[in-house]
C-alpha cells in the first residue's frame, strides 16, 4: 500500500527531531500498514534534494486519451468482422 501524503509528512517531521530507524520504528508502532527502514531514508533524501514530497513525473509515452472517434471505428470494424484479430484492426 503506498504512503499517503500525510503520512510522508509525518515522516518528515519525526525525522527532525530523530533518528531514522526511531522513524520507522514510531510509525510502525502506531500504524497498520508496515514501513521498511530504507524506505524513510529514501524519502528523507528525496525531500533534502528536492524539498517536496510529491512524486517526480514520470518519464516514458504519457498516457494520451483516446478520442470518440477512433473507438468508434474500432468497435466498427469489430462488428463488421469477427474473425480478424485485434492485431490486424489495427493496422
Amino acid at each position: 500500500m503506498p504512503v499517503t501524503k500525510e503520512e510522508r509528512i509525518y515522516f518528515i517531521l519525526l525525522a527532525g527531531s530523530s533518528i531514522t530507524l526511531h522513524v520507522a520504528q514510531t510509525f510502525n508502532a502506531t500504524r497498520r500498514t508496515q514501513i521498511t527502514y530504507d524506505s524513510v531514508v529514501t524519502l528523507i533524501m528525496k525531500f533534502k534534494r528536492t524539498v517536496s514530497i510529491a512524486d517526480t513525473s514520470r518519464s516514458g509515452r504519457p498516457k494520451t486519451p483516446t478520442d470518440e472517434g477512433a473507438s468508434t471505428q474500432v468497435l466498427a470494424a469489430m462488428a463488421r468482422s469477427t474473425t480478424k484479430e485485434t492485431r490486424r484492426l489495427s493496422a
